[in-house]
């Protein structure tokens, strides 16, 4: 018979798209009424065909077709006589099976039963590859993830296939990640892909973060420089500054090794901006570069105005609008030294210490490091691997046999780790989930495409180290578990889209706390405004992490305009107790970013909850109601 399109409402492979056929494409129509000139009107889900008989229909019975042709018209031949009211699902598959030749496997009466159910068309090829998709991954969450695939109008590919399947595991990122070091570790002569995954992989597990090296360094100039420590004390601190290669090996004190660092700069001629005393928000380079310039200045030729130009390109270092009182105060104090005295020389140290003190308030510590590498004529990455390489030296060591260097920079680390603890503030939890999801590499493809890679090293990237280990000649076992974790990182891309007027975001990275690894999931939701943007006056934001001693928790934040109202879903006796004191902090942290905080509950789990993915999963596709959060 010849058919003809009369309206194409609704997609067959997905809510939104117009129906299309091809060649070799099975589907169930309902023949809706008989018309003149051997003509009839046949319904496939919403959507109206005219067709040709060729052979006599019967109005009001359902049947299976075949596209057998798409010259001259499509050409349909009728697979199967109408379905009976006593046949179930399992039947009509098991006769579409026997139809098109192909064994009875369960893997394969599963998918066709899900097609007949969902009312949507089939091929033998489609089959065939499905079946083999299936008997790998597991029937039930290889069902699931074909639902949201055809849901979503996703292609049918193997690759999404498998990131959905992945993404139902109660695996965390972190137990995958584990397996795959025993896995790799097991190689008798590993190639270059295997060494550099595992150095990321242990670098992700033991981490020495940009905050914790600025923050460190930073302690350790201001040790060599401030006068009053103790003598050995600072000869200790300078050593290791030294040995960490932030100073020349060659000087022999703290104030010779700056005047070599400043005889190494080339600075540009540029003119420092007068904000009255207020930090200007500058980008880093600039800022330093700014800084550079000022002390060349001042050490060529000592005047108050060039020490007025220094005070204001220190102040722009701290890529703050305004800093603490008492930081004011010491930079006070050193431009009144520096206009008495009209010895810069003598005040380099002091200068420096400032300098680095006034980094660290950037909001971005990769930021704050990369303006520190710049002032001491270093790059950023390589003064990074040396903090690590000389933290690994260290741990390799028992106690008693570091040298007194040694132990300082263990003593160093050890507060700056210890502080990170006890001031896990709004920021630096940002820049620590920021670093997570950054490192994973969640964005490699959209970095990529978007040519910005000087921003990041694309090469350290856990998916990028993961892709390159797929390249290689891998047993299997090493490559199932490769492909799974690339498969949970795409699935975040895949769950992550505009469902009707809302999105959705979805963004899962281990996360290591203080030597506690876990794993933080992400999901928000909510509306676009006009120009694209996410309105953040208006969302839903839930928060699902499993904490060392508080197990399981989940947040559900819910924004209505810019009010906050929270759930915690946390199973610890006596929880809201504990965080009562901490409210007002909270309080007083959402109000600083214009909004505020209405309720605060504290709710205990009420079933077991699956994980975040397959929530996201089970989520009901939007189908033209308009909700609002």
């Amino acid at each position: 018979m010849n058919i003809e399109l009369m309206a194409a409402n609704k997609g067959l492979m997905g809510k939104e798209k117009p129906l299309q056929l091809s060649e070799g494409q099975i589907f169930s129509g309902k023949v809706v009424k008989i018309l003149s000139n051997d003509m009839a009107e046949v319904m496939v889900g919403s959507n109206k065909l005219i067709a040709k008989l060729e052979t006599p229909l019967q109005a009001g019975e359902r049947y299976w077709f075949n596209v057998t042709s798409l010259e001259n018209g499509l050409q349909l031949k009728v697979m199967a006589a109408p379905n009976s009211p006593r046949d179930g699902i399992q039947q009509m598959a098991e006769s579409i099976l026997k139809q098109l030749m192909l064994p009875l496997t369960k893997e394969n009466k599963a998918f066709v039963q899900m097609m007949i159910k969902e009312g949507l068309p089939l091929t033998k090829d489609m089959v065939v590859k499905v079946g083999e998709w299936l008997a790998k991954s597991g029937i039930n969450e290889g069902v699931q993830a074909l639902k949201v695939m055809l849901d979503r109008s996703l292609p049918l590919t193997k690759d999404i296939f498998q990131a959905l399947v992945t993404a139902q595991s109660p695996a965390s990122f972190g137990k995958l990640t584990e397996q795959l070091v025993a896995n790799l570790q097991t190689f008798s002569n590993p190639p270059e892909s295997v060494v550099q995954l595992l150095k990321a992989i242990k670098e992700w597990q033991q981490p020495v973060t940009a905050r914790t090296v600025q923050q460190a360094l930073t302690n350790l100039i201001d040790m060599a420089a401030q006068s009053t420590h103790s003598s050995t004390e600072k000869n200790q601190a300078f050593l290791l500054l030294k040995s960490l290669g932030l100073m020349p090996s060659s000087a022999t004190t703290i104030q010779d090794a700056l005047e070599a660092v400043v005889q190494q700069w080339k600075t540009n001629d540029t003119k420092v901006a007068d904000m009255s005393g207020n930090a200007q928000k500058l980008p880093i380079p600039v800022a330093v570069n700014q800084l550079q310039a000022a002390i060349t200045q001042l050490m060529a030729e000592p005047s108050n105005k060039a020490v007025d130009r220094l005070r204001q390109a220190l102040l722009n270092v701290s890529q703050q609008p305004a800093i603490p009182q008492e930081v004011v105060d010491e930079i006070d104090l050193l431009v009144s030294a520096l206009k008495e005295n009209k010895r810069p020389q003598e005040q380099l140290p002091a200068i420096f210490k400032l300098a680095t003190k006034l980094m660290a308030f950037n909001d971005n510590q990769s930021e704050a490091l990369k303006g520190l590498a710049l002032l001491f004529n270093q790059e950023q990455e390589p003064m990074i691997q040396n903090f690590r390489q000389e933290a690994a030296t260290i741990v390799a060591k028992p106690q008693v046999a570091l040298t007194p260097e040694e132990a300082l920079f263990q003593q160093v680390q050890s507060s700056v780790d210890n502080q990170a603890k006890m001031q896990m503030m709004g920021k630096e939890a940002y820049a620590l989930m920021k670093e997570a999801f950054i490192s994973l590499g969640i964005d490699l493809e959209a970095i990529l495409g978007a040519k910005r890679t000087g921003d990041v090293n694309v090469e350290q990237m856990m998916k990028t180290q993961l892709l390159k280990l797929l390249g290689e000649e891998i047993p299997l076992s090493t490559r199932d578990l490769a492909e799974k974790m690339i498969g949970r990182i795409n699935a975040q891309h895949i769950l992550s889209a505009e469902n009707g007027p809302l999105q959705q975001l979805i963004m899962q990275a281990p996360l290591n706390l203080f030597g506690f690894q876990t794993d933080l999931t992400l999901q928000w939701s909510g509306r676009k405004k006009e120009n694209g943007q996410l309105d953040a006056d208006y969302c839903r934001v839930l928060f699902y992490l499993n904490l060392e001693h508080l197990q399981e928790t989940v947040i559900d934040m819910q924004v209505q305009s810019r009010i906050i109202s929270l759930q915690i879903f946390n199973d610890t006796p006596g929880i809201q107790t504990m965080a009562t004191p901490l409210l007002p902090v909270l309080k007083a942290g959402v109000e600083a970013k214009g909004y505020q905080l209405s309720t605060v509950q504290f709710k205990q789990s009420e079933e077991k909850r699956v994980p975040p993915f397959v929530q996201v999963m089970n989520e009901q596709v939007y189908a033209g109601v308009d909700i609002r959060i």
